[in-house]
């Protein structure tokens, strides 16, 4: 049994008991950790509002024998307030959690996972963007090592793609490629965000094309990851946590 401080992002919180709640959390150097916050539902618990959904923290913890550890104490790194003030954006930091939840497993190392996440919602409290959802997924597929391939057809090299092989990841000319075309505009921004420029791509307007790259994105990865994502086929806010 021992004392340990980490980093915390806090992805879903369960009820637990008359006034306990137990938090789901991705830490930066603990991988992904399961917690109980006592107290947390009194109206002047210690804790408070700070061990919401998408706050991140730090944290003291407690490990003991059984499979939770203890929160103990917290101070806020970021609140992220006002992903819970607007729907859209709180719609978009729910697939954020989803998705890290269901990529993240217990004993993992994930500190880039954990950088990645954390800096996303908090450039989303910030500033919305219609492209948001997909280049998050994309920053994600290269952590996991899933990013698709697009520098050329993989049969004959041309940089000119027209569809994405979504079983592996290959991109593919309009001679070899497969029934759902892609359009050059979606291409070239999933290759924008794949060469490391986020921002050019976050600080485009809304476009007919944002719809489909974010489509696109979407399916690739679920198909990849073999998962369905609930945030992004639900309208009901309830199922988020």
């Amino acid at each position: 049994m021992s004392e340990y401080k980490d980093s915390i992002l806090v992805l879903r919180t369960y009820k637990l008991g008359e006034s306990d709640r137990i938090l789901s959390c991705l830490s930066k150097e603990h991988g992904k950790v399961r917690v109980v916050a006592k107290g947390a539902r009194k109206p002047k618990g210690k804790f408070g509002g700070r061990i919401e959904p998408f706050t991140e923290l730090n944290a003291s913890l407690w490990r003991g024998r059984g499979e939770l550890d203890t929160l103990r104490q917290v101070d806020v790194i970021s609140l992220n307030s006002s992903l819970h003030e607007d729907l859209d954006k709180m719609m978009k930091a729910a697939t954020v959690v989803e998705l890290v939840d269901k990529v993240s497993f217990d004993g993992q190392e994930l500190s880039e996972l954990y950088t990645l996440a954390t800096r996303a919602l908090r450039l989303l409290a910030q500033k919305d963007s219609a492209n948001f959802l997909a280049v998050f997924a994309l920053r994600l597929l290269v952590v996991e090592g899933l990013a698709p391939q697009l520098e050329g057809c993989r049969v004959c090299g041309d940089r000119k793609l027209t569809s994405i092989e979504a079983r592996n990841g290959y991109g593919l000319c309009v001679v070899h490629g497969v029934s759902s075309p892609v359009s050059t505009g979606v291409i070239e921004m999933m290759r924008a965000v794949l060469a490391g420029k986020t921002a050019s791509v976050l600080n485009l307007e809304m476009m007919d094309e944002s719809v489909e790259f974010e489509a696109v994105v979407i399916e690739y990865l679920e198909s990849v990851l073999s998962l369905r994502l609930a945030s992004m086929h639900s309208n009901d806010s309830s199922l988020m946590f």
